[in-house]
């Protein structure tokens, strides 16, 4: 076994340490990197949280919602209007936001808590598919969003009586599962890119 000495020990520190500077620039690259492809991983979760804004909103303008719906809808959509700024911000332009037509679901108490529940469960998912890929940045800011997603949905979920999620881990979803979710929310999967 060999004995570490005080000057072994400062050479390895300084072998490590210009091995370190070296890698700088690889590793500046490789961030910048992650960062342009975060981009694209985020415009899906994007696109969900223009349609919860819109959701929100509609329901807000509309003013048919009981009392605690309401309410819901009014501070949600304040919510979903700040993560689409985040989310713009870190996605930069993704062109038109999707703007369906919500109206008849946001006016019925049933309806309105079904589908918010609905979208933002899968605002969750859609963020946790990509959690693993993100850079730092983006990273912090999605899970930021994603915990208050989820929070809207337990929300919604209280104020009409639905089972809370008893799953222990939330599975992420796919662009492609996204569409598919949509579909069988009666929405247009072509909502999502």
């Amino acid at each position: 076994m060999t004995r570490l000495t005080r000057g072994r020990l400062l050479h390895r520190a300084t072998v490590g340490g210009v091995a370190l500077l070296a890698s700088g620039p690889a590793l500046g690259a490789g961030r910048a990197a992650a960062a342009g492809s975060d981009a694209g991983r985020i415009r899906t979760a994007l696109a969900l949280s223009h349609i919860q804004a819109r959701l929100y909103s509609q329901a807000a303008r509309a003013e048919a919602l009981r009392p605690d719906l309401l309410f819901f809808a009014r501070v949600a959509a304040g919510h979903e209007e700040e993560h689409v700024a985040a989310l713009t911000a870190l996605a930069g332009a993704a062109g038109d936001p999707p703007r369906p037509d919500l109206w008849q679901v946001a006016a019925d108490d049933a309806a309105f808590a079904h589908m918010a529940v609905r979208l933002e469960d899968l605002t969750v998912r859609a963020l946790n598919a990509i959690a693993g890929d993100l850079g730092p940045e983006a990273l912090a800011a999605t899970s930021r969003i994603a915990s208050v997603d989820a929070r809207h949905a337990a929300w919604a979920r209280g104020l009409v009586g639905v089972t809370p999620s008893h799953h222990v881990f939330d599975r992420g979803r796919t662009r492609d599962e996204v569409a598919a979710a949509l579909t069988e929310a009666g929405l247009d999967p072509e909502l999502v890119p």
